[in-house]
């Protein structure tokens, strides 16, 4: 392969990453405004279900992007077989979460018993966070692979460890109050708060996909 192609190839797939990042930042922010819009008693069944829709279709999309990637995310991020496993079934499970959730949003918004649909999608939405923290983990990886020495690299890897690390956090936390909200405990206000955490954590990690990729752009 001539460098023009290698660099054509390497420059789709900092596009490709820069996508996933870009989708993870939309979604989040919309998830946010409109869950923040519920919480602050502005339409909240219609605003946690629209703000369902956008995490959801965030995921969703996510996911598909990656999978699309699959490959190259494994190759640049030096990943072993076991490791290539793993970021599949993330992105899977992810897009797969994304989806039904998107469906439960629809579904409420069509007016069926949002007080049972909400922690359900929150629930959804909550394992679909603590899976995409692996797959996070790798794109990070990948989109820092060519860092100039091993202290960039090691610093890179803990700027990256937060978002991370909330991911797993923050779908706990989503799994925990849908599980409340399940039982009755005010269902709507905390699956709200739910999407609240979640779109949060989304913001989280497309700005640290970005602020990676933005990294590796950067003359030495």
């Amino acid at each position: 392969m001539s460098e023009k192609a290698i660099q054509l190839h390497e420059r789709s797939f900092d596009h490709i990453l820069m996508s996933a990042s870009a989708l993870d930042l939309l979604g989040g922010t919309a998830g946010v405004i409109l869950a923040i819009l519920g919480l602050v008693h502005y339409a909240p069944t219609d605003m946690a279900a629209v703000s369902c829709i956008a995490l959801g279709a965030a995921l969703a999309l996510n996911g598909g992007l990656l999978a699309t990637e699959r490959s190259r995310v494994m190759a640049r991020a030096h990943a072993t077989t076991l490791e290539a496993a793993q970021f599949t079934g993330g992105v899977s499970l992810e897009a797969a979460a994304g989806l039904a959730a998107v469906v439960l949003g629809i579904l409420t918004l069509l007016k069926i018993d949002a007080t049972a649909l909400m922690p359900v999608a929150a629930l959804v939405l909550g394992v679909g966070t603590i899976f995409s923290s692996g797959v996070l983990a790798r794109v990070n990886s990948a989109a820092s692979a060519k860092a100039e020495d091993a202290s960039a690299d090691r610093s890179a890897s803990g700027e990256a460890a937060f978002p991370i690390a909330f991911h797993v956090l923050v779908g706990l936390s989503a799994i925990v109050l849908s599980i409340l909200a399940l039982i009755g405990f005010v269902p709507l206000l905390l699956s709200l708060v739910a999407f609240l955490a979640i779109g949060v954590a989304l913001i989280l990690s497309g700005a640290s996909v970005t602020n990676r990729m933005l990294d590796r752009s950067r003359p030495a």
